[in-house]
């Protein structure tokens, strides 16, 4: 074996070379599985195998079957240093001797017996070894030294084909040259009869017909008879017979010698006069590499008795009928009738014969050994069969599917009998005698009333002496014809033929005339006698009866007439209006009318929804709709041949809306807002502007106008309508009504005029747009202008009666309204300061820069330069002195603050330089995911604050840091250069629940050092690491198992301990868990509660407290019960002298106010019956005695005795020593 060193170990053999190449080492496990294997030198035996860890190990040499080696196995504990591998010491197997193997089988097969006895013999005839085979008969003799032997067999019962053979051995385990054959294994069983053994009884042995290990004629049977008996020897199918044994004095019989295979064995005894039945009567044996005795014995059950089954005293046999013996089947007939009854013994038995469709009666048979044969059996009734038919294909009912009563009338005498018919196919039978019956089928009177009839009547059948099969009754129906007559070719047509008494009893058909046939016929086929309604299903035509009733009795109906007589209009209505239809010009009617006003308009008052109605002619239609309310299109059309529901539904509804004023005015228009939902004013859509509004009267003399407006609305708009005039007021200025499509008009908007007023002025000098805001005091409503090009604005109409404020406003100027005129303001341009920020090193427009200007009376703005735009402007300043300051972090600036004095209407031009002197680093923190991490603090430490001191006076301690956005990104900026910084989660206030970083535990990198130069830092990134932020609990209710469902776990936080956090009750499992809880180092309590009563058990309600400071936590919490002993009942006599003994309680503490009745009840009660309890007294029953004296003990045991009735002393100290 190899360690590390590499050394060998070999196999040594002390007397003889061997072919090594034979022999294998393994190496196994201490459990037995194999680890490695290696072969072994073929010149010298030397092996070696690696092993590359330590470990117990046991090592193995496997070579040929009866090798020797010593030691069989070795145990290794290697440990690398004291193991005899890691020693470099060899582990070797001594070879001790070659092996003889040989086999002993049985004839005919590869395998043998065990437990045969082989002994080695030298060529003097000396025992070398013994030895005995194993299973399958292989055997071994071990340590055998080269040269000659011979093997003998020896075996006490058993016979030999060959028990001896010869070997050599040499260099290798010798082999026999032939194999130790046993020729047969005996065979050995018992025969009794009431457990006295049976003599003179052969048995046969039987081999599968095609078995090759069979004996052959060839082989002699050693031990039986290969003879023929005198009854002959019985043919069983598939086997073959070898020979028999006959049953001794004993009972006993042995087949000696037979060869290993499957065996059929046949008992038989049979003479001229009786034959033995013996149980079994045939044993399937199995002869293996072994004797085999039969554990069970052969038993003698009884003789053969005979007998015959016909179907009358001279008539044939019953086949296949089955005889029984006491209730007991025993026998079944042959072809002929012929029965064998065996295994009987001489008495009288009830017998009786079954077989389908044939009844027999039960008799009583003696039967002796001397009269062994049986009187026939005759039939004693035959089965009459038939059966209804109920014609499914013609839809019968499933009420008319029932079991029905079927009646046997014997023609020659007065008796019948009734059966009853299945439900399912109608099948009915009956046993009868032979003669002549009549059959009949009852008919209940609601079947009649329903038309239900069976045919025929009845039925005559004659039964003689076989069974009678194929009575039928079958079911009446009728046909039911007629024909349609149609205005046009009638085409496909539908029609039901429906029962007016079943609802669900309906037929259906179609039929179809040839083409351009204006009358088809029809045929309804299976229907039942009843009244009938028939119908025709055409949605499109009109007819002159829509349903003929039909009435069928007990024949055919052929006269039916169906007469189409329109055609079908329906409407479908949204609102009461006049349907006017012309026929359309377009429309050719190839039906010739009677009518000579054909083409005339006709018109219908229609009501809203479904309308019938029906024309006269063919062809299509133009439909006119007359209504207050708005129909598209404004012309329908219908076409008879299409049919179909007319839909006609208005679209628009009319909303009046009217002004009346007493100043006439022109151009009034309405506008209108289409608004959304009750609760929602959003306006759906375009504002409309409809109108103008029209004058109802041009009468000169009006002195008040009405004008007026109808606006079509759609339905279940909900509207906002109000009016615009250049001179009008309007009140209410808005009306919101939601459109009723149900009424005419569907709305109304109604609106009162009045002449408004103008709010106008100008403004000096004259500029024009000016921004004017009117302001109204009253109601904060706002209006707004602007001045046109002579600098004049009007606004209005408004309210006269309203007070109100104007101010005007546009960039780069200042205004003031005038003392004198009302509406007029005076203007003045304001003066603006404008900044340009350069880079100093790229000369190019600097972005970023915070610019803050500040002047007098608190006035201040800060404004940033952006992107794009060269120069950033204040504007709207007023003249005056002002200071400007520019802010950067990262930069200075050049100069560093400017004061600028502005003057009214100019322009201040700054230039401003600015030069970098830090730089920023730019991070991006996500998850381990790749998501972003949103408001992680970042720092920046120039690492001279704990590092180093020689770090230069501008980084010594210096710190930056940012928090990142949205995308998981931040710049920290101000970074300086020549300084080193560690860039790394920002430490302060992180033990702080409230501080951002609180729920980090870290990043990843720790940090990242920073080495800045004049640029910035990019690309720098960091994986974020959250802490665990919830605790986890589960638990385990340690308890008798009946007591778990009684319980409830619940959660308190110990600030609150009046309300549980979480509530778990337990069924069956022992474990629970809660959600998962906050990991805030807070302090938590786990209660029990139980529903055991206290009355009956006894226990403590555990608790456990614990604090919120780690991600998960198990308990195991022992809740421990005791149930109370309960005092023992008492005994039925004493629960009888129970309240006897609470009556003498309450005398007793109570003696003094009862004492004078109690005494004088008692001393009347004692000499009335003194002369009885003397009677008695000698009378009394022990059980009634024995009562007594445990109600006198139950007394004693309370302190109740005489001293009841005559002190309270001595019961007061019974009863406290008692402790009652």
């Amino acid at each position: 074996m190899q360690c590390a060193d590499g050394e060998f170990q070999h196999i040594s053999s002390s007397k003889t070379f061997l072919q090594f190449l034979l022999e294998e080492v393994r190496v196994y496990t201490k459990q037995g599985a194999l680890k490695d294997t290696t072969e072994c030198s073929a010149n010298n035996g030397y092996y070696m195998i690696p092993v590359y860890s330590k470990g117990e190990f046991v090592l193995k040499v496997e070579g040929p079957r009866g090798w020797t080696f010593e030691p069989s196995s070795i145990d290794l504990s290697i440990d690398g240093v004291t193991d005899r591998c890691s020693l470099s010491q060899n582990i070797n197997f001594q070879f001790i001797g070659f092996g003889v193997s040989g086999k002993v089988i049985s004839k005919g097969q590869d395998i043998g017996p065990k437990d045969v006895r082989l002994v080695l013999k030298s060529e003097s005839g000396k025992v070398v070894s013994e030895t005995v085979s194993s299973d399958g008969g292989e055997y071994t003799f071990k340590n055998v030294l080269p040269g000659s032997y011979l093997v003998e067999a020896f075996h006490h019962k058993w016979k030999f084909d060959n028990k001896e053979s010869s070997v050599t051995v040499q260099k290798e385990t010798g082999v026999l040259t032939e194999p130790i054959v046993v020729a047969g294994f005996d065979v050995q069983g018992s025969l009794i009869s009431d457990g006295e053994p049976v003599s003179g009884v052969n048995f046969l042995l039987y081999k599968t017909s095609n078995d090759k290990n069979r004996p052959t004629d060839a082989d002699k049977m050693d031990g039986c008879s290969t003879g023929s008996l005198p009854h002959g020897v019985p043919n069983l199918d598939g086997y073959l017979y070898l020979c028999y044994v006959t049953s001794d004095s004993k009972g006993l019989f042995e087949f000696s010698s037979v060869v290993s295979g499957r065996y059929v064995l046949v008992p038989m005894y049979k003479n001229d006069q009786i034959s033995y039945d013996v149980s079994p009567n045939r044993l399937n044996i199995v002869v293996k590499q072994d004797s085999l005795i039969l554990k069970e014995p052969f038993h003698v059950a009884g003789f053969e008795v005979t007998g015959y089954v016909r179907t009358t005293a001279e008539g044939s046999g019953v086949s296949g009928a089955l005889v029984f013996v006491n209730n007991v089947q025993k026998a079944t007939t042959r072809e002929d009738g012929f029965f064998h009854l065996g295994s009987m013994k001489t008495g009288t038995y009830e017998m009786k014969v079954l077989k389908d469709r044939l009844e027999f009666d039960v008799v009583k048979v003696k039967v002796t050994p001397s009269s062994p044969f049986l009187p026939d059996f005759i039939v004693s009734k035959f089965q009459l069969c038939g059966k209804i038919l109920l014609d499914e294909t013609h839809g019968s009912s499933a009420v008319h599917k029932k079991s029905r009563m079927v009646e046997y009338r014997r023609m020659d005498t007065s008796i019948y009998l009734t059966t009853q018919s299945s439900t399912n196919d109608g099948l009915f039978c009956g046993y009868v005698q032979p003669g002549s019956y009549k059959i009949s089928v009852r008919i209940n009177d609601d079947e009649r009333y329903e038309g239900f009839r069976l045919m025929p009547l009845q039925h005559v059948v004659t039964v003689t002496s076989e069974v009678v099969d194929g009575v039928t009754f079958s079911q009446f129906y009728a046909k039911v014809s007629g024909i349609v007559q149609c205005l046009e070719p009638c085409g496909t047509l539908f029609l039901t033929l429906a029962s007016a008494v079943k609802s669900d009893d309906y037929k259906q058909i179609d039929v179809t005339g040839d083409d351009g046939q204006r009358e088809v016929a029809f045929t309804f086929e299976g229907v039942m006698a009843g009244t009938y309604e028939l119908t025709i299903q055409n949605e499109k035509w009109c007819w002159l009866q829509k349903a003929l009733k039909v009435n069928i009795i007990d024949k055919n109906v052929s006269d039916l007439k169906v007469v189409h007589s329109g055609y079908l209009v329906v409407t479908s209505l949204s609102h009461q209006a006049k349907v006017i239809f012309r026929k359309s010009s377009r429309s050719e009617n190839p039906l010739p009318t009677s009518s000579s006003h054909a083409s005339a308009p006709l018109s219908f008052e229609v009501s809203p929804g479904l309308n019938k109605f029906c024309l006269k002619e063919a062809g299509e239609y133009e439909v006119n709709v007359e209504s207050c309310h708005q129909f598209e299109p404004d012309v329908y059309r219908f076409d008879t041949s299409v049919g179909g529901v007319l839909l006609l539904t208005a679209t628009r509804h009319p909303i009046e809306i009217s002004l009346t004023t007493k100043q006439k005015a022109d151009q009034i228009y309405a506008s209108i807002k289409k608004m959304g939902s009750n609760k929602n004013d959003e306006v759906i859509g375009e504002v409309l502007q409809v109108g103008p509004l029209l004058l109802s009267s041009s009468d000169a003399k009006l002195t008040t106008f009405e004008y007026q407006l109808t606006y079509w609305a759609r339905s279940e708009e909900r509207l906002s309508i109000s009016l615009q005039s250049e001179v009008l007021l309007f009140d209410p200025q808005v009306v919101q009504l939601n459109v009723a499509s149900d009424h005419c008009p569907s709305g109304r908007a109604e609106f009162a005029g009045r002449m408004g007023a103008f709010v106008e002025g100008f403004v000096v000098p004259p500029i024009p747009a000016v921004n004017v805001l009117v302001k109204f005091i009253q109601d904060g409503r706002e209006l707004v202008a602007m001045t046109d090009a002579q600098g004049k604005y009007r606004i209005g109409p408004v309210d006269a009666d309203l007070t109100y404020t104007t101010a005007v406003s546009k960039n780069g100027y200042t205004f003031s309204d005038s003392s004198v005129t009302p509406g007029v303001f005076h203007a003045y341009k304001l003066a603006e300061v404008v900044v340009k920020v350069h880079d100093a090193t790229t000369g190019e427009h600097l972005p970023g820069v915070l610019l803050s200007l500040s002047g007098s009376e608190s006035f201040r703005r800060n404004n940033v330069t952006s992107i794009g735009e060269d120069e950033l402007a204040f504007s709207n300043l007023g003249p005056g002195d002002y200071f400007l300051k520019p802010m950067m972090k990262e930069y200075e600036f050049e100069p560093s603050s400017y004061s600028v004095r502005v003057k009214e209407g100019a322009t201040v031009n700054i230039q401003i330089t600015a030069r970098r002197v830090a730089y920023s680093c730019f991070v991006h923190v996500t998850s381990l995911n790749g998501e972003p991490e949103v408001g992680v603090f970042l720092e920046a430490v120039s690492e001279a604050a704990s590092k180093s001191e020689d770090v230069g006076s501008q980084c010594q301690g210096h710190q930056e840091e940012g928090r990142t956005g949205s995308d998981g990104s931040v710049r920290i900026r101000g970074l300086k250069p020549g300084c080193t910084y560690a860039l790394r989660l920002r430490s302060h206030g992180m033990d702080d629940v409230d501080d951002p970083n609180y729920i980090y535990e870290r990043i990843s990198p720790r940090h990242i050092t920073l080495q800045v130069d004049k640029e910035d830092l990019h690309n720098l990134r960091f994986i974020a690491f959250r802490k665990v932020n919830t605790m986890d609990l589960s638990g385990r209710i340690v308890t008798n198992q009946e007591y778990i469902s009684s319980i409830k776990v619940h959660l308190f936080e110990n600030s609150n301990p009046d309300n549980h956090i979480h509530s778990t009750s337990l069924d069956v499992s022992p474990f629970f868990t809660f959600s998962s809880i906050p990991l805030d180092n807070k302090d938590y309590t786990i209660k029990l509660s139980s529903g055991l009563s206290r009355s009956m058990y006894t226990y403590a309600l555990p608790e456990v407290h614990f604090k919120t400071n780690q991600s998960y936590k198990h308990f195991v919490i022992h809740f421990h019960v005791q149930p109370k002993q309960t005092e023992q009942e008492l005994k039925h006599s004493s629960l009888l002298v129970l309240p006897v003994v609470l009556i003498l309680l309450y005398l007793c503490f109570n003696y003094k106010q009862m004492f004078p009745v109690f005494t004088h009840f008692l001393s009347g009660l004692v000499d009335s019956g003194k002369s009885f309890v003397k009677k008695s007294s000698n009378k009394t029953s022990p059980a009634t005695q024995q009562q007594q004296q445990q109600q006198q003990q139950l007394l004693e045991s309370l302190g109740i005795s005489e001293t009841c009735l005559f002190g309270e002393s001595a019961l007061k100290k019974r009863l406290k020593a008692k402790k009652i």
